[in-house]
């Protein structure tokens, strides 16, 4: 009934011994909240098929709620988070605030009837770059970039710049 295929590109992960064990992990969300659009793409291989995803800017929102809302010490943020929020801003993928809202709400870290607009979000992104320790997201991050000095921008200079100049929402 299902077909899951995985492989990799030659020489985008180390060789590895047959015995080693490649685990996947798979989350699917079986309660978003209201508000979400979805679009349809199709696919041909290995069979013809289709799937229907979340849309773009709605990933960013709950990409920007993990990184917000995740529960760590208040220095510690997973790298991915970054790395994964760096993707969408770098293509102009815009952050949809009324699911932000939507998943703030539903996680308990905003009120029911509180919502925040572009200026808010900014202060938020801006007060969680202030405490993350990037030493420790780079360190995550860096066995799954090919090239790791890629990251040594990171900063909280660097995020807050790129944030107040590129980050779009609706």
């Amino acid at each position: 009934i299902h077909l899951l295929k995985i492989g990799f590109k030659e020489g985008l992960l180390p060789p590895t011994a047959p015995s080693e064990k490649l685990k996947v992990k798979l989350e699917i969300d079986v309660d978003p909240p209201n508000g979400a659009e979805f679009e349809v793409k199709y696919h041909l291989r290995p069979i013809p098929y289709y799937v229907r995803l979340l849309k773009p800017s709605y990933l960013f929102a709950g990409k920007v709620h993990a990184l917000l809302c995740r529960k760590w010490n208040s220095k510690r943020v997973k790298g991915r988070d970054l790395y994964d929020y760096l993707w969408f801003v770098a293509r102009e993928i815009p952050l949809n605030l009324s699911y932000l809202n939507q998943l703030m709400i539903q996680s308990g870290h905003l009120p029911e009837a509180a919502m925040l607009d572009h200026r808010q979000i900014l202060k938020l992104l801006q007060a969680k770059f202030n405490i993350i320790d990037y030493n420790q997201a780079r360190k995550e991050t860096s066995p799954f970039i090919k090239e790791a000095q890629k990251l040594d921008l990171w900063s909280e200079d660097f995020f807050s710049a790129i944030t107040k100049e590129k980050l779009i929402s609706v």
